[in-house]
């Protein structure tokens, strides 16, 4: 049974009767989902958001409470397959500077045993475009709270000189963007930008990052509204830096991120200079419920968290250039949004 109960999302053992049995899983890390229970050893292998939030980790724990161990080992984000009887898995593996390979790893010795896709022309190419490697850094809201972001810059990033910034924000709940993983093509898209002389970078708010119960769950019934502050303390943040041109920061993103653009815009007056949102929600009420009330619950019980985190709300606080783009045959967020 996955629970929050301590905290953190860990791993809890139940007898048949209903009865707790034993918490398997350490609090400090949030466990995502369990991969595989190798029965015979008694064993469950599961996927952590660790040992940091930009990382993804397989790890094993013994179902008594005794043993546990790292099985993946190299920085980065893991996908692992793990075939019957626990004894063979496909790990593959990327990092933020790294495309994607995939190869068979024996768990017991946790050798590689093959090679299934090394992506080595990929790597190559990309290394040949002289790019500056992305950056990860922390980033201080006004709380003292460090949120976790990435920078992408020039490659010829000269920290004297100031640079119009773009933030790209997704910001949904457990959603992070902040991951030491190959971003594929809106990654070499941010790339292209910064070969323009734009700095983007893209900072993880509260609600979305794997980062305890408490970090992850503050949004409950009021979507938008601390990650929309989280945005624009990022801004403000950014404008303050010698690197940075503050009259020139701008944010984009898609879906839930169109949303966050949207609303980080109407509500933080002049701070962002452009603004790109991308079939954003712009109404809660407006969106599919199975989502929107698992967060919000109904909006007769909760008049104003709708009220206060629709843009809709907002609207009138619009100073920067804004974009809007959506495509009418989306189904997921209706084109009612937009119009």
């Amino acid at each position: 049974w996955v629970s929050d109960r301590s905290g953190w999302r860990q791993l809890f053992l139940y007898g048949r009767d209903g009865r707790l049995v034993r918490q398997v899983t350490k609090n400090g890390v949030d466990v995502l989902d369990v991969a595989a229970v190798d029965e015979a050893r008694g064993d469950v292998y599961v996927n952590v958001a660790g040992p940091g939030p930009t990382q993804r980790q397989l790890f094993r724990w013994s179902l008594d409470g005794r043993r546990s161990a790292r099985v993946t080992s190299a920085p980065g984000t893991h996908t692992v397959s793990i075939g019957p009887g626990a004894r063979f898995m496909v790990d593959e593996y990327s990092s933020a500077s790294r495309p994607p390979r995939a190869a068979v790893v024996d768990l017991r010795t946790l050798s590689q045993r093959r090679v299934l896709a090394s992506n080595d022309t990929l790597e190559r190419r990309v290394a040949a475009l002289g790019l500056r490697p992305l950056e990860f850094l922390k980033v201080p809201m006004p709380d003292g709270t460090l949120l976790d972001g990435w920078r992408i810059a020039p490659a010829t990033f000269d920290s004297t000189k100031r640079y119009p910034v773009l933030l790209y924000v997704y910001g949904g709940p457990a959603a992070p963007t902040v991951n030491d993983a190959w971003g594929g093509s809106r990654y070499l898209w941010h790339q292209m930008l910064a070969q323009h002389g734009y700095i983007v970078m893209s900072v993880d708010n509260r609600g979305a990052a794997w980062r305890g119960r408490d970090f992850r769950k503050v949004t409950q019934l009021h979507l938008g509204e601390h990650e929309s502050r989280d945005q624009i303390d990022a801004a403000r943040w950014l404008a303050r830096q010698r690197w940075v041109d503050g009259a020139r920061i701008g944010i984009w993103g898609w879906s839930y991120g169109g949303y966050m653009s949207a609303l980080s815009a109407f509500t933080g007056g002049s701070v962002f200079k452009a603004a790109i949102a991308v079939a954003p929600v712009t109404d809660w009420r407006l969106y599919d419920t199975i989502y929107t009330e698992r967060y919000m619950w109904l909006p007769a019980e909760n008049a104003a968290g709708y009220a206060a985190s629709a843009p809709l709300t907002h609207v009138a606080g619009l100073t920067a250039n804004f974009l809007l783009v959506h495509g009418l045959t989306d189904d997921n967020v209706h084109a009612q949004n937009a119009i």
